[in-house]
């Protein structure tokens, strides 16, 4: 357990699998709305150096240039997403949103593949269902978690790279992984009462 997840961890939890992705389409993203914003304030601001009276053109400048420094942070933030499961939770990290699941609530876990950019994307559906995508990774796979909390049912969307090490530790004494990734985007959500993994293990505190 590195210094990071200690400051949001129990001293207790051990880390059965831990993943770092960084979206370059996000950074991308970001930079660029940073950029046009920055771009326009420093307009802004010689327009209002020629002009008399400049003083909306610097007030709008200087709003710009707040935004495009908003969202230069924000690009940096929001383009890495760490995922930490441990025996007790799975945490997700992506920006300033710090996800903490406990074992407990989850319902169903599966293998997706993605499609387009949504990162970060927030929305409810027309049955209730608060959906999450939490990061895209470069190979598309990701881990759909659907969990009930207050009573509302909630599906978290998690970008990895390793989509049969994330869901056999998830729950590697009742989760059954498929053999590949193709098999499980194609199945049924894992139930959480399936067979054990055998291969869990290699995913234990040696990451």
């Amino acid at each position: 357990m590195d210094d990071y997840e200690r400051r949001f961890m129990a001293p207790e939890e051990r880390v059965v699998f831990r993943e770092k992705i960084v979206s370059k389409a996000a950074f991308n993203v970001g930079l660029a709305l940073a950029l046009g914003f920055a771009l326009l304030g420093v307009a802004l601001a010689v327009a209002g150096a020629l002009a008399t009276p400049g003083a909306p053109f610097f007030v709008g400048g200087a709003l710009n240039v707040v935004l495009g420094a908003f969202f230069a942070i924000t690009a940096a933030m929001f383009s890495v997403t760490r995922t930490m499961i441990t025996d007790e939770r799975v945490h997700v990290h992506f920006g300033w949103v710090k996800r903490k699941i406990p074992r407990a609530s989850i319902v169903s876990v599966k293998a997706v593949k993605q499609s387009g950019f949504k990162q970060g994307k927030v929305s409810i559906g027309v049955d209730g269902v608060v959906r999450t995508v939490a990061s895209t990774s470069s190979s598309r796979n990701a881990i759909e978690i659907e969990t009930v909390e207050d009573g509302r049912r909630h599906v978290l969307t998690v970008g990895t790279d390793d989509p049969e090490g994330f869901l056999a530790a998830l729950d590697p004494a009742r989760v059954r992984v498929a053999p590949t990734a193709t098999t499980a985007v194609e199945g049924d959500p894992v139930a959480l009462d399936a067979a054990p993994v055998a291969s869990a293990s290699r995913h234990g505190d040696d990451r």
